[in-house]
C-alpha cells in the first residue's frame, strides 16, 4: 500500500472515530436525562420515552446502563499502532493531544510501565503479543502505538520518533528530549518534572508473555532446550554492562524475569484484574501427563518437524500462566527435578510432603532397593497444590503454545 492511500485511510478513521466519540457522549447524555425523567415522574416509563425519541423500550434500558457505568475504553479493543507520521497526524486529525508518552529501548519495558493489558497487543497470526516502541496516551484517554520509530540511539528510526511527536503537537524541544533516552516516561508531556527517563535498560525484568485464547502465558526454564534470551532462565550468571562498567544485567531491578512475574502477581493491592485470583499450581510426573492437559510448548523453528516439549511445572493466577519446563530427574523413583522445587518455593505453592517424599527416595538405600524391587507409590501422574488444598488450574490450552526458538 502506498503512503498516500495508507494516510488517506488512517485520516478517514480519524474523522469516523471523532463521529463516533460524539455519539457516544450523546448516548450517555440520552441515558442520563431519560433515567432522571424516569425518576422525577412516577407516569414516565421506558415506552413512553422510547415512543417520545423514536427508541424501542430496550433501547432506552441500554442507554440508561450505558450512562450509569461505561466500561474503561482501553480494555474494549486492540491499541491501534500507526506508523510514525502517520500516527503524528491521525493525533491532529481527530482534534486529540498527547497527554503521556512511554517510550523505550525494549518493547517490553513500554508494556510493563503502561500498565495495559498484554492482550491488547496481540497478535492475530501467532501467539505474539506485538508492542512497539512508543506508546501515547491521549486526553481522551485513549491510547496509541507508534510503529516504526525507536529510541534512544541515533539513527533515522529516532528521526521518525521525532517527527511523529511534533506532527502530534509536541513542541521541539520535548521530542527531543523524549527520544533521546533509551527509556522515558514522560508521565505529563507537559511538566518535565514528572518524567521518569534512563539511559540504562531493559528497566522491567518482567518479560512479555505470549497470548493463547484469552490467557497469558509465561515460558521460562532450561528444559525449553532453545533459551532465546536471558530472560529464559529463573537465574543466570551472564552480565551485560554499561559504558560507566557498571553491571546492568538483567535489568535495572537486578530481577530474572520468574521473579519479577512472581512479585507481580504478590503485589495484591496493585494487581489488574487480569491478573487477580487464587494461585493454583499443578505438577506433572512425566511429559504424557502434561500434553494430555494441553500443555504443550513446540519451537517455531522446530513447528515443521513436530518436536514438542512440555513443561513440568504450571503456576496459575487470574489470566496468567507460568510454565516452567526442566529436565526429568534421571532417577524416575524422584516426582520432581530440583528446580521445579525452587520454583514452587518462590512462588509459595511448595508441596512439603512431595518433597520430603522425594527426598526419601533420594537416600542411598533407597535407591538401591528400587534397582532390585519394582516399586509403584501410588501418586498420579499430576497433582494440584493451592492454598486450600482443593483448587485446581482452571485453563487448559486448546492448541499448543508457539514459542520463537
Amino acid at each position: 500500500m502506498d503512503s498516500r492511500t495508507e494516510l488517506e485511510l488512517v485520516l478517514l478513521r480519524g474523522e469516523r472515530e471523532r463521529m463516533s466519540q460524539e455519539l457516544r457522549r450523546l448516548d450517555v447524555e440520552l441515558g442520563r436525562r431519560a433515567e432522571a425523567a424516569l425518576a422525577a415522574d412516577q407516569y414516565t416509563t421506558k415506552s413512553s420515552l422510547g415512543r417520545l425519541l423514536g427508541f424501542s423500550h430496550t433501547h432506552v434500558g441500554n442507554l440508561i446502563e450505558a450512562a450509569r457505568t461505561t466500561p474503561p475504553r482501553e480494555h474494549a479493543e486492540r491499541v491501534p499502532v500507526m506508523d510514525n507520521t502517520i500516527a503524528g497526524d491521525y493525533v491532529t486529525s481527530i482534534g486529540a493531544r498527547i497527554v503521556r508518552s512511554v517510550s523505550g529501548f525494549d518493547a517490553g519495558d513500554v508494556l510493563v510501565q503502561s500498565g495495559l493489558d498484554p492482550r491488547l497487543f496481540a497478535s492475530e497470526d501467532d501467539d505474539r503479543v506485538r508492542v512497539p516502541y512508543m506508546l501515547w496516551q491521549l486526553d481522551s484517554g485513549d491510547w496509541l502505538g507508534v510503529g516504526m520509530a525507536t529510541v534512544g540511539y541515533g539513527g533515522t528510526g529516532c528521526g521518525y520518533s521525532r517527527s511523529a511527536l511534533t506532527r502530534a503537537g509536541a513542541s521541539e524541544r520535548v521530542a527531543h528530549e523524549i527520544v533521546r533516552w533509551r527509556f522515558c516516561d514522560a508521565v505529563d508531556i507537559d511538566d518535565e518534572d514528572t518524567w521518569i527517563k534512563t539511559s540504562e535498560w531493559p528497566v522491567h525484568s518482567r518479560s512479555t508473555p505470549m497470548v493463547v485464547d484469552d490467557r497469558m502465558v509465561v515460558l521460562f526454564g532450561d528444559g525449553l532446550r532453545s533459551i532465546r534470551s536471558f530472560h529464559d532462565n529463573i537465574y543466570s550468571d551472564r552480565e551485560r554492562r554499561n559504558a560507566a562498567g557498571e553491571s546492568s544485567y538483567p535489568s535495572v531491578t537486578q530481577e530474572a524475569h520468574l521473579e519479577a512475574w512472581l512479585h507481580f502477581l504478590d503485589d495484591a493491592e496493585n494487581l489488574p484484574e487480569w491478573a487477580q485470583g487464587p494461585r493454583t499450581a499443578r505438577v506433572f510426573r512425566n511429559e504424557n501427563a502434561a500434553a494430555e492437559d494441553g500443555f504443550t510448548a513446540t519451537s517455531a523453528s522446530w513447528g515443521r518437524w513436530g518436536q514438542a516439549t512440555h513443561p513440568c511445572v504450571v503456576i496459575e493466577q487470574g489470566h496468567v500462566q507460568l510454565w516452567g519446563f526442566y529436565y526429568r530427574p534421571s532417577d524416575t523413583t524422584e516426582y520432581l527435578p530440583a528446580e521445579a522445587y525452587a520454583v514452587l518455593s518462590l512462588a509459595n505453592v511448595y508441596p512439603t510432603s512431595l518433597a520430603e517424599r522425594d527426598e526419601r527416595v533420594a537416600r542411598p538405600w533407597s535407591r538401591f532397593i528400587a534397582n532390585f524391587v519394582t516399586q509403584k507409590d501410588g501418586l498420579p501422574d499430576r497433582i494440584d497444590i493451592s492454598a486450600t488444598g482443593t483448587q485446581q488450574v482452571a485453563y487448559r490450552p486448546s492448541v499448543p503454545v508457539t514459542y520463537a526458538g
